[in-house]
């Protein structure tokens, strides 16, 4: 399904930021999965792109690994809808500087 795409490359996108910024930070998956109190297993599907995160989940790492937010999804500005898949929902959304 065309959908399916969109979605694993969203997926893909925020897990490699993810492990990024945690990497850049120096903390290992299990050093960092018990520091925001979710499951190395399932951190480990997020940053691999297998799983969909919550917002709830996302706003814990950001918080853990102190950016806001919106840096978790860095890249995905890139993919307008004219290169996701036509049935994709695709939305951006801009925050205010604080």
């Amino acid at each position: 399904m065309k959908h399916d795409a969109a979605n694993n490359l969203v997926r893909h996108i925020i897990g490699a930021n993810i492990r990024t910024l945690r990497g850049q930070r120096g903390h290992s998956q299990m050093k960092f999965a018990e520091m925001v109190r979710i499951n190395r297993s399932y951190l480990n599907q997020i940053e691999q792109g297998k799983m969909n995160a919550s917002v709830d989940i996302l706003v814990k790492i950001a918080n853990g690994l102190d950016v806001p937010l919106p840096d978790l999804f860095r890249g995905l500005e890139s993919h307008t809808p004219s290169r996701l898949p036509r049935d994709a929902v695709y939305a951006a959304v801009q925050f205010p500087e604080s």
